[in-house]
């Protein structure tokens, strides 16, 4: 808690032993998804501090749909 980016969480989806946060990240409100363990409590209104590995990030753009390089 407390390092990285604020993501407070809308939906999450268990899928065995992977779980996928889909939140709004910060105060720039950007739409984001997280894989995370599926054994984590996190639940809808949560709000977590996520960190990545730069080289482990997907960037797309909104309008178009297509990765950002």
């Amino acid at each position: 808690a407390g390092a990285g980016i604020p993501v407070t969480v809308a939906m999450v989806e268990i899928l065995g032993a992977d779980a996928y946060l889909y939140g709004t990240a910060g105060p720039v409100g950007a739409d984001v998804i997280v894989r995370t363990s599926g054994r984590d409590q996190i639940r809808m209104g949560d709000t977590v501090h996520v960190t990545a590995d730069p080289h482990a990030i997907h960037l797309f753009d909104k309008a178009t749909g297509v990765r950002v390089d």
